[in-house]
């Protein structure tokens, strides 16, 4: 078989171009087109990497790995039906989820650099109480709960309770926040091509590694979980340690994970509990639901759940996020 040569041309104007931007980045032009093609090939290769979702749940089931890809992790944080948020310490946005930009019309391109006051419009004491909270996350390196008012040009106002915290290792900090008036029971319909959405964007490899980091240090219970056949049970395929503490081994303060185990088990409840009536039908619906059950020495919680769709556009996965919104906080604004 004969070997053809091919040889590519770059048009001078373009080569004209590059050379000055080599220049004006101390690089040569080989080593522009370089780092050009490789992210190209980066963003190709993404595509491929990011739709394998069976074989994330065999790794998390077989315990080859103990924590959510970087795929994973934003998979359940593009699914969420609730809003989060990276924000450097500036309090610009550097990442939104696919809720974030629905809800307020504005692209992740339109909203990167922005803050949540200048994206929203805010002004007088309704900025203040946001950038005094952003403020506080900021500068003490806790996490914050916080009840605020975003008056919107498109949805008027929009009462938020968030939760803040510090993404220490990259100077950043995390934002996941709940719109009040959807605190109800309820179900409601949820997008089922977020693989694809996903597909269609640049990674952003620094982000990629915060995105895990995201679930494990939110301030909230969460969990991924892989429904059972019979709907009346479920597998725990990771939780963070908001979770863990819920459950039995949480509150006998055991170190135990519960990954790979059944919720059944973990929380000693049977298979007629409400818990599972609302996983079995969000697999059945592929609809998002929030309830307030009751959990054994741990009183009524509010759970969000919602369905992590394959390529297929099948539910593989349940997640869930529980916030703990019956509990006050003094630094609540």
């Amino acid at each position: 078989m004969a070997l053809v040569k091919t040889t590519l041309r770059i048009p001078e104007e373009l080569h004209r171009q590059l050379r000055m931007t080599a220049g004006e980045q101390g690089m040569t032009s080989e080593e522009i087109l370089r780092e050009a093609l490789q992210r190209e090939l980066d963003r190709l290769n993404a595509g491929k990497r990011r739709s394998d979702v069976s074989r994330e749940i065999r790794d998390l089931l077989d315990l080859r790995v103990t924590t959510p890809s970087a795929f994973l992790a934003e998979l359940f944080l593009q699914s969420m039906p609730a809003f989060a948020v990276i924000k450097d310490q500036e309090s610009r946005i550097r990442w939104a989820n696919f809720f974030f930009e629905e809800t307020l019309g504005a692209s992740l391109a339109q909203a990167r650099g922005k803050t949540i006051s200048d994206l929203a419009g805010l002004e007088g004491r309704e900025r203040e109480r946001v950038e005094r909270n952003i403020a506080y996350v900021r500068e003490s390196g806790a996490a914050q709960k916080a009840f605020e008012g975003l008056t919107l040009k498109n949805l008027g106002t929009l009462n938020i309770r968030a939760e803040r915290f510090p993404l220490e290792q990259w100077d950043m900090f995390g934002d996941v926040s709940f719109i009040e008036r959807d605190i109800r029971v309820a179900s409601f319909d949820v997008k089922s091509d977020v693989l694809l959405r996903m597909q269609r964007s640049s990674p952003d490899r620094m982000l990629e590694e915060m995105f895990p980091a995201f679930l494990r240090k939110a301030p909230v219970a969460i969990a991924l979980k892989m429904p059972l056949v019979a709907e009346s049970d479920s597998i725990i395929l990771w939780a963070n340690e908001q979770y863990v503490a819920l459950t039995r081994n949480g509150r006998k303060k055991k170190t135990k994970k519960v990954q790979g185990e059944r919720t059944s088990s973990v929380f000693g409840i049977g298979s007629d509990h409400p818990l599972f009536q609302s996983e079995g039908e969000v697999v059945r619906t592929k609809k998002a639901r929030i309830t307030k059950e009751t959990l054994p020495d741990r009183g009524e919680r509010w759970s969000l759940r919602f369905p992590i769709f394959d390529e297929r556009e099948k539910v593989e996965i349940i997640g869930v996020i529980s916030p703990n919104f019956e509990q006050e906080d003094e630094r609540t604004s």
